[in-house]
């Protein structure tokens, strides 16, 4: 019995174009998909779930048909739209990475020294989290909306959640190289652990990058199996001229470390909600333009690798931005930066014992007649 499948090709157009072709197939199910379809050897796909199979020549000669396949899939078979099923699976990624950092959080608290604990383990294990988490729910931001049936108030509610987690599970590391550089202007870590830190976090991201690249690659979900068709060849996260751009994650930085300085004493069931709200809208502002990175170590692992934009161009945008908007942030808050220097740029040095005036003027008036009784009393006595 034949039915009706959905296929894909990528041929040689006219005039040396390039041309996507979609068209309904009758194919016999026991059939092997896409077999013969394209005699110089096309590399086939099958979408579970889908009734019907992607068929590519070359794919990595047709790199812009390529990334314009999930919306033509959408537009051509609607009624096999992806379901749900790609969000549970993110989910339950999702809880699988945290259950792993918070093991290992635990294992390297017993094994290792307070030191190496708190420069390398706990640096590592943050920033392999927020970087698997990340690229995962950029993922379903990029995906989700018109792939998975879902839209855009689902993905910024699970960012909010994930945030939250995240911030609350940390155990004392910042995972962003920004905060360990702050931490370091206001005296509060040497240069040494600096060091240690900002290694941690690149190695941790790093890591976490190429996991879930791993992970991306097993095709678990339609979702999965589309990011894994485009990431080899992903584009940059650069929307706009690059002085916008620089500006834009300035800017987020800015604001996201003034909130964390003025929060850094609360307690953090006030803390984390706080952060994770204003990371949420902040990604939702700036990220069509930029992605709203503002984690240098994140947006190295995430995007540095993608064409469209120079590694200049990179550098200048998520690592500069991000730290001039960190020092914007330090100067505002506290009116100088202790490792540089002590005076206070921006705010007065008031006595923090002040007594009022009108009470040094009565208490002065006081001693006055004090110092007439004891005169008199003295003029009073006899002298020898």
């Amino acid at each position: 019995m034949l039915r009706a499948q959905c296929l894909v090709e990528i041929t040689p157009g006219f005039a040396g174009t390039n041309s996507l072709v979609a068209a309904p197939a009758a194919v016999s199910p026991a059939a092997p998909c896409g077999t013969g379809i394209v005699p110089w050897g096309p590399h086939v796909w099958p979408f579970p779930g889908l009734s019907g199979c992607a068929t590519f020549a070359f794919p990595w000669l047709y790199k812009e048909e390529v990334q314009e396949l999930p919306l033509l899939l959408a537009r051509l078979c609607p009624q096999h739209s992806f379901a749900m099923d790609g969000l549970n699976v993110s989910i339950a990624f999702f809880f699988l990475v945290f259950g792993l950092c918070q093991l290992f959080r635990w294992l390297s608290k017993r094994l290792l020294s307070p030191g190496t604990h708190g420069c390398l383990a706990r640096e590592f294990a943050g920033s392999f989290q927020l970087c698997m988490s990340c690229l995962e729910l950029r993922m379903l931001m990029d995906i989700g909306p018109w792939g998975g049936g879902f839209g855009l108030d689902v993905v910024l509610t699970l960012f909010f959640l994930l945030s939250a987690v995240h911030g609350a599970s940390l155990d004392g590391a910042s995972a962003n190289p920004a905060v360990s550089l702050q931490e370091f202007l206001l005296l509060e870590s040497s240069l040494a652990t600096t060091g240690a830190k900002l290694l941690a976090q690149g190695v941790g991201a790093g890591t976490g990058w190429a996991l879930t690249r791993l992970y991306w690659s097993w095709e678990l979900t339609q979702l999965h199996f589309i990011q894994n068709l485009i990431a080899p060849e992903c584009s940059s996260s650069i929307h706009t001229s690059l002085p916008h751009a620089a500006f834009l994650e300035g800017s987020c930085s800015f604001l996201l470390h003034l909130i964390l300085l003025k929060l850094r004493q609360s307690h953090p069931l006030y803390r984390v909600p706080a952060l994770a709200a204003t990371v949420t809208f902040l990604t939702y502002a700036a990220g069509p333009y930029t992605g709203a990175f503002f984690n240098p170590a994140l947006a190295t692992a995430a995007t540095f690798h993608c064409s469209g934009s120079s590694f200049w161009a990179y550098i200048q945008v998520y690592w500069l931005g991000p730290l001039a908007g960190m020092l914007a942030a330090l100067l505002l808050f506290q009116g100088n930066i202790p490792r540089l220097f002590q005076k206070n740029l921006l705010y007065s040095q008031k006595s923090k014992y002040k007594v009022p005036k009108a009470k040094v003027t009565a208490q002065a008036e006081g001693d006055k007649p004090q110092k007439k009784r004891k005169g008199g009393k003295s003029n009073a006595e006899p002298r020898a």
